[in-house]
């Protein structure tokens, strides 16, 4: 565990050496998501809207560029993934055509060829939506994230109270005092296959889902640290997948961090 924790502050330590030389992003940038191909960062949605921006790190004049907007509606909490030279697009929160909030399950994928991009005919099993995507063998894996139906639920019936604070007390009481079990955090491992565009089961986790946890990858290990256990209430696990000799293994490793109480500070 040392190790890892060594290999991941060195990791840091490098992002932001290299962070201090790169241009500021073109708009205040949070909750979107990003990606990395060779050496041109791409990044979008979350505070950004719609907009999507790339920078090649190793040109001369460094300058981020605008690309082709993102179609599915601004979003909070997506992921994305390169596989073979495209960009994917996994979920995210947004509003739907009524004006709702709700978690999306859908996939996007963009062109950096031709700067378009695809709505795929594609729907994870699962709301996607403070989960982690990471990429092993060709293939995108998410894990993690809310419970579609309890998320959605809980934004239709705020809808339905309207002004009525009593409901609205009433309801936000019912959706945040739940146990963490009663959540349903995702903890199934899914695969999504590009060339097929076919969601599979690839495992479970044999403890509990978190939303928002942070994710690191390295060769057959991939390393889920911290997020949340319910609503408000960080973890300070960290949990271990280890596809050596294509056979996934899941173990949980000693806490990195120990939160301060409800809402403290977590990695993701």
């Amino acid at each position: 565990m040392n190790k890892t924790i060594t290999a991941l502050a060195i990791m840091m330590a490098s992002f932001a050496a290299n962070a201090s030389v790169l241009p500021e992003t073109p708009v205040p940038f949070k909750s979107g998501t990003g990606a990395i191909d060779n050496d041109t960062v791409y990044i979008g949605l979350g505070s950004a809207g719609t907009a999507w921006y790339k920078l090649d790190t190793q040109a001369k004049d460094k300058k981020w560029k605008a690309l082709a907007a993102f179609p599915g509606g601004p979003r909070d909490q997506a992921t994305s993934a390169f596989i073979d030279g495209n960009l994917y697009v996994f979920g995210g929160i947004g509003k739907n055509s009524e004006g709702l909030t709700q978690v999306f399950n859908d996939v996007h994928k963009y062109n950096p060829k031709t700067n378009s991009w695809v709505k795929l005919m594609s729907h994870a099993p699962v709301g996607m939506a403070g989960h982690v995507t990471f990429v092993h063998n060709g293939k995108a894996y998410v894990t993690g994230g809310v419970n579609q139906n309890i998320f959605n639920g809980y934004f239709e019936d705020l809808n339905e109270a309207g002004k009525d604070q009593t409901a609205v007390d009433k309801i936000n009481a019912h959706y945040f005092d739940k146990k963490a079990e009663d959540y349903f955090f995702n903890k199934f491992l899914l695969s999504f296959d590009p060339s097929t565009q076919q969601w599979s089961y690839a495992g479970e986790s044999p403890w509990y889902g978190t939303a928002g946890a942070a994710v690191v990858n390295k060769g057959d290990k991939t390393w889920l640290i911290n997020g949340e256990a319910k609503p408000g209430l960080r973890t300070d696990a960290v949990f271990e997948l280890d596809f050596t000799g294509n056979n996934l293994k899941w173990n949980k490793l000693a806490p990195v961090s120990s939160p301060d109480g409800v809402a403290g500070g977590f990695a993701g």
